[in-house]
């Protein structure tokens, strides 16, 4: 008898498993019924608005259902990512924020878990950072400008645009691996600090390649080296980090993500109609404008890509002795 309502028990548990898939599998066929909520947590604007208004437009055309971009700014990201946390696994609530693998080391309680709380579909844009420095200063290269600034520990200055953001964050990277002490400004934006290093206020600074550019290429700026992979083709002459001798490289990214528990079947749905988005000529043209590469991957990518991107930033907090807010 014992053994008969075992089998029963363990039949039973099959079959609500299969039923379980099979519902996913209906629910992911039929979807989308609605409109696609996209949460940025900034204010219109910014390149992580002009994404998503990228993404929402074209959904429509791909899904054959429209996208909806909804502002939620405040508590630097946290209360639009909170929540897309706490929403419905349906996949019609979806966020796309900036870089969110710098949150577990830079706050001290998070009401999500970057890690647990969010299904990672795609990234959508990415831009490295120039490092620059003022015409005035004597170093055209990375390698002059460390020898400078060991030379003189401590006088150097670098402009930001704020501490915790990725200039800042790229500032204390090249900080702890080219051994060098040098004083972080931090400013309120990309125009105060980029306008700080032009005036000569400030010897150097960290800055997106879309606010320094058109500075870089006439020639007020001097860009010492970018954070990417690659060369940048707006400043083709400028070196890698890592042609200049430091394995160094870094990103702004936006990704976008559902909740956590979201049906796989409509992740997938979701990552093929992104990608195929991200890959149009007029969405790479649009977002190349705004200071972004289109830069498309597989959730299982993104899910790597932020680990590997989580554990790289922790270290650099400690050791920059950045305190969690």
């Amino acid at each position: 008898m014992k053994r008969t309502s075992g089998l029963f028990f363990v039949s039973s548990v099959l079959c609500a498993v299969v039923l379980s898939f099979a519902v996913s599998a209906v629910f992911a066929q039929d979807y989308p019924q609605k409109a696609i909520r996209i949460i940025v947590p900034y204010a219109p604007g910014g390149s992580n608005d002009v994404t998503a208004r990228i993404i929402a437009d074209k959904l429509n055309e791909v899904l054959g259902q429209r996208g909806l971009v909804d502002n939620r700014p405040g508590a630097d990201q946290r209360i639009g990512a909170d929540m897309v946390a706490k929403a419905a696994p349906d996949g019609y609530t979806l966020l796309l924020t900036s870089t969110p693998s710098t949150f577990p080391c830079l706050f001290k309680k998070l009401p999500f878990d970057v890690e647990k709380d969010f299904a990672g579909i795609t990234i959508g844009g990415r831009s490295p950072n120039f490092l620059f420095v003022n015409p005035s200063v004597p170093a055209k290269t990375v390698d002059e400008l460390v020898k400078l600034a060991k030379s003189q520990p401590g006088k150097l200055n670098y402009a930001t645009t704020g501490v915790g953001q990725m200039p800042h964050l790229n500032g204390e990277m090249f900080k702890m691996l080219a051994g060098v002490d040098i004083m972080h400004v931090p400013f309120k934006g990309s125009s105060e600090s980029v306008k700080a290093v032009l005036g000569g206020h400030v010897e150097m600074g960290f800055g997106s390649v879309a606010s320094s550019i058109s500075q870089v290429q006439a020639g007020t700026l001097r860009a010492l080296a970018i954070t990417g992979d690659k060369r940048s083709p707006l400043a083709p002459d400028v070196p890698t980090m890592v042609e200049s001798g430091l394995n160094f490289v870094t990103y702004t990214w936006n990704g976008i993500f559902a909740p956590a528990k979201t049906p796989k079947e409509i992740v997938t749905k979701l990552n093929t109609a992104i990608v195929k988005i991200l890959k149009m000529p007029d969405v790479i043209e649009s977002l190349k404008k705004n200071g972004l590469d289109a830069s498309p991957c597989t959730p299982e990518e993104l899910n790597k890509f932020m680990k590997e991107d989580i554990a790289k930033w922790a270290k650099v907090v400690k050791s920059a002795g950045i305190e969690p807010q």
